[in-house]
């Protein structure tokens, strides 16, 4: 599972206490679950993620209430430059 390599990848760097991992649904999560609420993230960071979500208004508005005032949002996903 990618989400427990990451996590075991944060112990074993000695980042747990900077670096919090969050395995859900983000256009259904609810902020206040994870004890930080809204606008209480330095970085929202995906991977492979944002093809699966095709109504991507609610997904980036989702990733801005979780973001503090300037902080970062990091995409790593697939796109199609043209059809196949």
């Amino acid at each position: 599972d990618i989400h427990e390599l990451a996590e075991d990848l944060t112990r074993s760097c000695n980042l747990s206490k900077l670096v919090k991992h969050e395995l859900g649904d983000i256009l259904n999560h609810d902020l206040d679950s994870l004890g930080s609420g809204t606008a209480s993230f330095d970085a929202v960071v995906s991977f492979l993620v944002f093809l699966h979500i095709p109504d991507k208004a609610s997904l980036l508005d989702a990733c801005a209430k979780m973001l503090k005032r300037n902080g970062y949002l990091f995409v790593e996903d697939y796109y199609c430059r043209s059809p196949f």
